[in-house]
């Protein structure tokens, strides 16, 4: 990417970046997600709060750097304010949240081209970024009820766990569940819909890396 630049009269004037910027890099994960298979459901778009549920399924890539053990056998991923986390995942031997990251640690490295699938569930209440809920752009002046995602840059981090990075894309699959008179919409094409009671699921699948 260019460096961002400026014009000036003046010999000597200030650079265009802050003194106090620091450089920013690519992670080096030689274990990466390269799926998502994300549920989430919405009882009332009112309470700005939703449950969420995702699958991802990590590989040992085999052309990352691998400086120690650790780079075969654990993985940080990016979640903000989330509540009530539980993870599972076959041969986990542990994992921590810290209110900003779960560390996931297997009991056994990754071999080259080896696939391991964890599943975490968890709630988010009143995001500060990444979802958007009715109203909450007073410059929208919405009469409808809606909530929507919006994760550039690195935005996913509240609502998704997942390693917030532009660089690392998955394919992925959506479930939406919402009251049945909403309309739900998602990365990838239609796959189904299905009513039960006052809910409507939908569900999504895009198998290019998103």
């Amino acid at each position: 990417m260019p460096h961002n630049s400026c014009c000036s009269r003046k010999s000597g004037a200030a650079e265009f970046y802050s003194n106090s910027a620091v450089n920013q890099y690519a992670p080096n994960k030689v274990i990466e997600p390269i799926r998502h298979d994300i549920s989430l459901q919405f009882q009332q778009l009112s309470t700005k709060c939703f449950m969420g549920k995702t699958t991802l399924t990590f590989k040992h890539n085999g052309k990352a750097l691998v400086s120690n053990a650790r780079d075969l056998q654990e993985i940080r991923l990016n979640a903000v304010d989330f509540e009530d986390v539980k993870v599972s995942g076959e041969g986990l031997k542990q994992y921590h949240y810290s209110g900003h990251h779960i560390l996931l640690v297997w009991d056994t490295c990754f071999n080259k081209e080896e696939e391991r699938k964890v599943t975490i569930e968890y709630t988010v209440e009143n995001p500060v970024a990444g979802v958007y809920f009715d109203k909450d752009d007073d410059m929208i002046n919405a009469t409808a009820q809606w909530a929507v995602t919006y994760c550039e840059t690195e935005k996913a981090r509240y609502w998704l766990p997942t390693v917030d990075f532009p660089t690392v894309r998955t394919s992925l699959t959506y479930s939406i569940t919402a009251p049945k008179e909403y309309i739900s919409l998602a990365n990838g094409s239609l796959e189904s819909t299905e009513v039960h009671g006052e809910m409507k699921t939908t569900k999504w699948k895009l198998d290019y890396p998103w």
